[in-house]
C-alpha cells in the first residue's frame, strides 16, 4: 500500500549550508526527502549556482 502525500515543499537557496540546515530541522519534524538535491545556474544580476531539496509529508 503506498502512503499519502499530504504536504510538499520546496527548499531553496543559493548558499547549500542554509538548504542542509533547514532539510535537517524538517527532518527532524517529520518531512521526508524527495529525491535528491538540485543545483542549477541562477541569475540574480550575476550567476551563481542554485540548490533545491523537495520535501513531503505523509499522512500518519
Amino acid at each position: 500500500m503506498s502512503k499519502k502525500v499530504v504536504d510538499y515543499k520546496i527548499i531553496s537557496s543559493s548558499n547549500p549550508k542554509y538548504v542542509e540546515k533547514e532539510v535537517k530541522r524538517l527532518l527532524t519534524e517529520g518531512w521526508e526527502l524527495q529525491g535528491g538535491v538540485s543545483i542549477g545556474e541562477v541569475n540574480r544580476g550575476g550567476t551563481m549556482d542554485g540548490f533545491c531539496q523537495a520535501m513531503v509529508k505523509y499522512e500518519e
